[in-house]
């Protein structure tokens, strides 16, 4: 008996190309992790922490370690339904879209400057060197989860009762479809930044090379061997420094408005303008996989009545 015309058995698409993506938005969704007041309280957390590490004249050294016991939290968790197969591939997804905030990439910048003993904005504001060599170690495990935890998505099969196989070009598709969703409403912010950054380049270009002169000025150590590929490195790095030094000093509204797309970006990619991101997701995939999305309305889930996107009246 055949089965019946839904737009997830039609063979009208290719199976290894949107294939991965039809079995992320079939997959299961657990309130508690992805439900709308978990989304929000996630954002504005990270917002509110953000200025306080930015303007706040004390040490930020709790706010930061609220920020980690948030990531943390989630990421055990993660871990502890992965290893009794209780995780979805969509849950699974989540965890790196909510944990991989401005914040957790600010502090592996951190890190990054920190292990290289450079000027560093964070760790000159979290007090003791033991607390600087504290947060250093749990942002430096917390990149390696990520890298692991990403690895293991597409590597493993080890998510309840769903078979996900990901193929180059499945992977290429969700990453593509992703990254417009997370874009979506920073498309039209995007563009101003390059734009700026050429007009204030050609109107400072005289306080740009003097800049770089300096930089070059400084005495360095010189390679026995290939050294011009020193050479060629440092006049690219040196030349961007000296623009950063002039222009984004000068102009600090860019740099503003940089982080604002940044978590423009990221609000999107928590669908924060929608409750019930299993509807939201399911409407995606209709206008992705079918030529006439109307015609499917009928079988989309229902939406969900609980506001705050918790799903317990289910």
């Amino acid at each position: 008996m055949a089965e019946p015309d839904t737009p997830y058995n039609m063979g009208n698409y290719n199976k290894d190309v949107i294939g991965y993506l039809v079995c992320v938005v079939r997959s299961d969704r657990d309130p508690d992790m992805q439900g709308y007041a978990v989304r929000l309280s996630a954002f504005v957390a990270n917002v509110c922490i953000a200025i306080l590490i930015t303007w706040s004249e004390e040490e930020v050294r709790s706010s930061v370690s609220l920020v980690l016991l948030q990531i943390y939290t989630i990421l055990l968790a993660t871990a502890v339904s992965l290893i009794h197969h209780n995780l979805s591939i969509a849950d699974a997804h989540f965890t790196l879209t909510i944990t991989i905030s401005p914040l957790g990439v600010y502090f592996v910048y951190s890190l990054y400057r920190f292990v290289r003993k450079r000027p560093n904005h964070l760790y000159a504001r979290l007090g003791t060197s033991r607390s600087k060599v504290t947060i250093a170690i749990l942002t430096a495990i917390m990149l390696a989860w990520w890298i692991a935890f990403d690895i293991l998505i597409y590597f493993s099969d080890i998510f309840k009762g769903e078979d996900c196989k990901v193929t180059v070009l499945g992977w290429l598709f969700y990453s593509i479809v992703e990254s417009v969703l997370t874009l979506y409403y920073t498309i039209y912010l995007i563009p101003v930044l390059p734009i700026f950054w050429i007009v204030y380049f050609i109107r400072h270009f005289k306080d740009i090379r003097n800049e770089y002169k300096r930089h070059k000025a400084k005495p360095r150590g010189t390679w026995r061997m290939f050294s011009w590929i020193q050479r060629g490195y440092l006049a690219v790095k040196l030349f961007m420094i000296a623009q950063w030094d002039v222009i984004a000093v000068s102009h600090r509204w860019l740099f503003f408005l940089f982080i604002s797309i940044f978590y423009l970006s990221w609000g999107s990619s928590l669908v924060l303008w929608e409750v019930d991101m299993r509807v939201w997701y399911h409407e995606v995939l209709l206008s992705t996989i079918t030529r006439n999305p109307e015609k499917y309305k009928s079988q989309l889930p229902a939406r969900s009545f609980d506001p705050l996107g918790f799903w317990q009246s289910q």
